[in-house]
């Protein structure tokens, strides 16, 4: 395939700011944190799933956390075939809060947690 007529391949520098949201940008910022993951992997903040399927690739577990409902829909569509992967709509706490009041079978302690281009989006961050 020519990837010069890619829809998903960024273009210029000031695509830069969206590689986390394409193939390309994921792919480039796992291999740069692969030696960190192993085992179980909790993405939060997962947006649209991009990153996601790369941490499939290099964990044996990931779950990926996404509250808004637009990017949860794309995150499970983009996911659902990829058998070592959990996501859950909503946020770190809420994640937090459903495990100790209940029995789901996610895991509650994982091998690396991983927080890609979140901070910035959540107002009270302390």
């Amino acid at each position: 395939m020519d990837s010069s007529n890619d829809p998903l391949k960024p273009t210029s520098v000031t695509d830069a700011v969206y590689y986390h949201n394409d193939v390309y940008g994921s792919r480039i910022l796992v291999n740069i944190l692969e030696s960190y993951l192993h085992g179980r992997v909790l993405e939060v903040g997962a947006g649209a799933g991009f990153i996601t399927t790369e941490l499939a690739i290099h964990s044996n577990a990931v779950v990926a956390v996404e509250p808004t409902p637009e990017l949860h829909e794309k995150l499970s569509n983009r996911t659902a075939q990829l058998a070592n992967v959990s996501v859950v709509r909503g946020t770190l706490r809420d994640y937090i809060q459903n495990k100790q009041s209940s029995s789901h079978s996610l895991p509650s302690r994982f091998d690396a947690i991983v927080y890609i281009n979140v901070l910035e989006h959540i107002k009270d961050d302390i």
